[in-house]
């Protein structure tokens, strides 16, 4: 019995040996967790951070992967090093924007662990990559890096045989919806200008269930109340622009009076929910 003892203490002593050993390297293994699937850093190369030869001229996006959890001095240590910072990704990753002819620099900074440029498929929406063989046409938001040009992008999908619907500018990044077929849908994602593109979704009426539920068709059918000359008030998240010269045409001349309860004399909607109710 005792001999079974020892055996027993030596074979967990020899499988957390086992765990100790393997522990660091799955410790510190990192994946990148995109909208369009996994990196294994560990196991994927990083794809022409800087060619041989002369770089590319002008400015792209790149994924850059910390060797340890986000901090002030790694970041501005890539800011530094000429790399505008655009957005975090789980797990210790920055999407950023840089110089192609700075991009070696920023692969060999101590803090970095990964580099590699943001390609194509990384900016399509799932199921506009799958049906990327298939020559037929669809409607496409695609949305822009901050600051670049929508018309500048626009004026390449048209030559690809696009149709541009409208564009709408943002401070994160324009937004422009367009008609092209989804076989030249890569090509346009390789466009460095290019953040994101996903299908155009028609928008439905989703919140025209509230009068059925309250029973209002029946007030108006056998009291004829339809609201008009009522005075009712709303306690939310602001109204519109917050300024009685520049509301909208749906609230124009129809306000009575505004309280800003929360940021004093400043009753603008920042999230839009109270506009909406």
């Amino acid at each position: 019995m005792e001999a079974i003892k020892v055996r027993l203490r030596s074979a967990l002593l020899a499988v957390c040996a086992a765990l100790l050993l393997a522990l660091p390297g799955g410790l510190y293994a990192k994946n990148i967790y995109l909208k369009t699937g996994t990196i294994d850093t560990d196991a994927v190369p990083g794809v022409a951070v800087a060619a041989k030869g002369k770089p590319k001229l002008g400015r792209g996006p790149y994924l850059v992967q910390l060797k340890g959890k986000v901090n002030d001095a790694d970041k501005q240590a890539l800011i530094d090093a000429g790399a505008q910072l655009v957005e975090y990704i789980p797990e210790e990753v920055f999407l950023i924007r840089a110089a192609h002819s700075d991009a070696l620099h920023i692969s060999k900074l101590p803090c970095v662990k990964w580099m590699s440029r943001f390609l194509p498929e990384h900016k399509q929406a799932p199921d506009v990559a799958r049906a990327g063989d298939r020559g037929d046409r669809g409607q496409f938001l695609v949305t822009l890096f901050p600051g670049q040009d929508s018309s500048h992008v626009m004026s390449k999908a048209r030559r690809m045989g696009g149709r541009q619907i409208d564009c709408s500018k943002r401070a994160k990044g324009d937004v422009c919806r367009v008609v092209l077929d989804r076989s030249r849908v890569r090509e346009l994602a390789a466009n460095d200008a290019v953040a994101w593109i996903e299908p155009y979704v028609q928008p439905r009426l989703c919140n025209d269930a509230a009068s059925a539920i309250s029973a209002v068709p029946e007030v108006r059918q056998n009291l004829s109340l339809f609201g008009a000359t009522q005075l009712i008030g709303i306690a939310d998240s602001g109204l519109d622009t917050g300024d009685t010269a520049s509301l909208s045409a749906d609230f124009a001349n129809r306000l009575y009076k505004a309280y800003a309860l929360r940021r004093p004399g400043e009753w603008s909607d920042l999230n839009g929910h109270g506009t909406h109710i």
